[in-house]
């Protein structure tokens, strides 16, 4: 009982510092990009009569602003997987598609890093049923680790599939030149919060890519594994079966004019809305969103506002936010529920 005891407090005690220098990292890597945004904005608000300047400008807030954004998501994620929230949602979804989607994202991330991307796929990939956002979101996951940690040479995305009755089953392999990992860390790799070799890098991110990646793979039937030699490269490679699509029952066309955006809006002009957030950019952001439908907008900062404004007047729609001063959004939305 005691080597038990003393096993169970070794392991709490690394797995607290494992966290520990998690939220030591995060610290860190959300104001990397938080102070990229504010520096950048202030040049571009002292280059407003600059256009090229201000479209770079912008271009690398928005850059920023989705690194920070992944960073919250892959923290969020690992949250939902963990207390069994996340359900899968297949759909249909065309494998052309889906590599159109990675050589977008990817190519010019490759392009920029001096790195060659070789994509290669067996002829005729079948339409399959699949939650694409993550399918999408593993790849993403490995393309980016590929990236990352890839100084030279190339990066290879490999798809094969082998039909069997109405399955699919697809081997995914992503093969780089990079840094490779070393032996001692294989069995940590897909570990929550780590990030190896960290001596030898300087990587931003939360250690959770490869964890998630893992559990979606388990929620989705499939399996992961890797080979790696030390500064030589890693070859990830992953087989997921999937139910075939028969192409001849379906009209692409149809299914792709769904998935397009329309020029036209709704148009909202005799509907009131009631915006609350204590926020002031928030509700300038929402109020500019809002504007393409012609709604009648109002924006208050806070839910004692907001109870004032109801008192009298009626709205269709009220965007509520949660923590504000004076009222929060759940005590307002629970006096607004007496009222109507």
């Amino acid at each position: 009982h005691q080597r038990a005891l003393a096993k169970a407090l070794e392991e709490a005690k690394v797995a607290n510092a494992a966290k520990t220098d998690f939220l030591a990292r995060m610290s860190h890597d959300i104001r990397t990009p938080m102070n990229a945004i504010i520096g950048i904005t202030a040049l571009a608000l002292d280059e407003t009569d600059n256009p090229k300047a201000t479209e770079e400008n912008l271009t690398k807030i928005n850059s920023a602003s989705h690194f920070l954004l992944g960073l919250i998501n892959d923290i969020l994620d690992m949250t939902k997987i963990e207390d069994g929230s996340v359900e899968l949602n297949r759909e249909l979804y065309a494998y052309d598609d889906f590599i159109g989607n990675l050589r977008t994202m990817f190519e010019p991330l490759c392009q920029k890093a001096d790195l060659t991307l070789h994509i290669r796929k067996s002829e005729n990939l079948p339409a399959v049923m699949t939650d694409k956002v993550r399918l999408n979101q593993i790849f993403f996951n490995i393309l980016s680790n590929a990236v990352k940690y890839t100084k030279e040479g190339s990066i290879k995305f490999v798809i094969e599939s082998v039909i069997s009755g109405n399955k699919d089953i697809l081997t995914f392999k992503v093969i780089d030149t990079g840094i490779g990992i070393k032996k001692a860390d294989n069995a940590r790799l897909f570990e929550k919060f780590e990030r190896l070799d960290q001596e030898q890098t300087d990587i931003q991110g939360t250690g959770l890519g490869l964890a998630i990646t893992k559990k979606l793979l388990d929620l989705m039937g499939g399996k992961i594994s890797f080979e790696s030699v030390y500064q030589r490269g890693t070859t990830f490679t992953i087989v997921i079966e999937q139910q075939i699509v028969d192409k001849s029952k379906v009209d692409f066309k149809t299914y792709k004019a769904k998935k397009m955006t329309v020029d036209e809006y709704f148009d909202g002009s005799k509907y009131k809305i009631l915006l609350v957030d204590d926020n002031l950019l928030n509700l300038k952001v929402a109020e500019k969103m809002l504007k393409k439908y012609n709604l009648n907008v109002t924006s208050v900062k806070s839910g004692l506002e907001c109870l004032n404004y109801t008192k009298n007047k009626r709205y269709d729609l009220i965007f509520l936010d949660h923590m504000m001063p004076d009222k929060d959004g759940v005590e307002a939305l629970k006096e607004l529920r007496t009222i109507f």
